[in-house]
C-alpha cells in the first residue's frame, strides 16, 4: 500500500513540475535541439548534393534561370543558355562558392526553398546578378590578355622559324654506329 501511494505522489509531482517554468524550459531546450539537429542535416544534404551532383546542379541552374519567374535579366539569361558545358559548370561552381560566401545555398534557391521568402530571394538574385556580369568581365579580360600573350609570341613577320637539326657530329657518329653494328 505504502508502494502505491509513494507511486501516486511522485506522479503527482512529475505533474506539477511538468506544468511550471522547469517544465518548459525543458520543452524549449528540447525544441531548440530538434531545429539544430534538422538545421545540420539540411546542410550535410545540401553538401552532399553539391559533391555528387555537380553536372546536373549546372543544368538545374540554367533551366532555373531560363523561368521567366527567376528574376534574372534577359541579357544573363541569354548569356547561360549560350555557355558550353564546361563554362557552365565553372560558372556554376564560382557562383556556389561565392553564394556560400555569403551565407546562401544556390541548390536551396534553384530548387525553390527561397520561394516562401521573398526578400531573402530577392536579395541573392541580385547578388547573382551583380557576380555574373563581374564573372563575364573578368573572364573576357583573361582572355583578351591571353590573345596578346600569344600574338607578342608569335614571329612579327609571319615567318616560322627555322627548327634546330642535330649535330653534324651527332649525326655522323649514329650513321657510323648503324653502319658497324652486326647484322644479325
Amino acid at each position: 500500500m505504502n508502494l502505491v501511494v509513494l507511486l501516486i505522489i511522485f506522479l503527482l509531482l512529475g505533474y506539477v513540475l511538468a506544468d511550471t517554468r522547469l517544465g518548459r524550459k525543458v520543452d524549449q531546450a528540447a525544441e531548440g535541439a530538434a531545429s539544430s539537429s534538422k538545421n545540420l542535416a539540411d546542410r550535410v544534404e545540401a553538401r552532399w548534393k553539391a559533391m555528387f551532383r555537380r553536372g546536373s546542379q549546372a543544368d538545374a541552374l540554367r533551366a532555373w534561370a531560363a523561368n521567366p519567374e527567376s528574376g534574372l535579366p534577359d541579357e544573363i539569361k541569354t548569356w547561360l543558355g549560350g555557355l558550353s558545358e564546361r563554362d557552365l559548370r565553372d560558372f556554376n561552381k564560382a557562383l556556389a562558392n561565392y553564394s556560400q560566401g555569403l551565407g546562401f545555398n544556390l541548390d536551396t534557391l534553384v530548387e525553390g526553398g527561397l520561394d516562401h521568402e521573398p526578400i531573402l530571394r530577392q536579395v541573392f538574385v541580385e547578388a547573382i546578378v551583380v557576380y555574373s556580369d563581374a564573372y563575364r568581365k573578368a573572364k573576357k579580360a583573361l582572355e583578351e590578355a591571353e590573345a596578346e600573350t600569344q600574338k607578342e609570341a608569335a614571329p612579327p613577320d609571319g615567318k616560322k622559324p627555322a627548327e634546330k637539326q642535330a649535330s653534324r657530329r651527332k649525326r655522323d657518329q649514329t650513321a657510323e654506329a648503324a653502319e658497324t653494328a652486326p647484322v644479325a
